[in-house]
């Protein structure tokens, strides 16, 4: 097993996958342009399992949460896109990993990606994958 957890401020790019350190819009004090420093939770979890000596099993979870205070601290853009309303990312994935030589490698994997915007409906994907690997 290993992992991480975090929370603090522009922190985006670490492990949950949000990539997102600040909320821009506008004061609704001042009504002038400015921006937050985003608030963020998150950390991933990672399962490693050797199930024969030529087989490995891995699984592990990660999220990134922006604290929706700091999104409704100001008046976002009507025209705002998807990228700047970005306020959590999870994700769920599993692999195998078959060695049948010693410098081959065969590894499918199912990764499975949420990501959901401040306001209304998050977006799934589901990514199926089939590596083939040579070690020298």
């Amino acid at each position: 097993m290993s992992g991480e957890a975090y929370r603090g401020r522009a922190l985006g790019g670490l492990g949950g996958g949000l990539y997102k350190d600040i909320v821009s819009g506008t004061d609704p004090v001042s009504g002038k342009a400015t921006f937050r420093l985003l608030n963020d939770v998150g950390g991933w979890v990672q399962a490693k399992l050797r199930l024969a000596r030529l087989l490995e099993a891995n699984g592990a979870f990660g999220q990134d949460n922006g604290f929706a205070r700091d999104f409704h601290s100001l008046i976002l853009s009507p025209t705002a896109g998807a990228i700047q309303l970005r306020a959590r990312n999870q994700m769920i994935s599993a692999n195998l990993i078959y060695t049948p030589k010693t410098y081959l490698i065969i590894s499918p994997e199912y990764r499975r990606i949420r990501t959901s915007p401040i306001n209304g409906a998050g977006s799934t994907a589901n990514i199926f994958t089939l590596s083939f690997g040579y070690r020298f």
